[in-house]
């Protein structure tokens, strides 16, 4: 909530799951980020399980299945 208050009104994302502690901790924490005041998030589970708006960004993955970036970023966009 801090952060979404010093925000003054622009959007936050949570982007913690990368980095919490196992499965049920990226789950809760992004519930509880957005409980706090986030916008969205990035863990999909919790966009399934708990209608939180699932945001975020292009997977290095995908850009890797391409020749180029260009083409990778092309694609995306469709």
């Amino acid at each position: 909530n801090r952060i979404c208050r010093a925000a003054q009104g622009r959007p936050v994302m949570e982007f913690g799951s990368r980095r919490a502690q196992g499965p049920d901790g990226a789950v809760l924490g992004a519930r509880a980020a957005y409980i706090g005041g986030c916008c969205g998030t990035a863990c999909t589970l919790c966009g399934i399980d708990y209608g939180i708006p699932a945001l975020g960004t292009m997977a290095h993955s995908w850009v890797q299945l391409f020749d180029s970036e260009l083409e990778a970023f092309r694609a995306y966009a469709r």
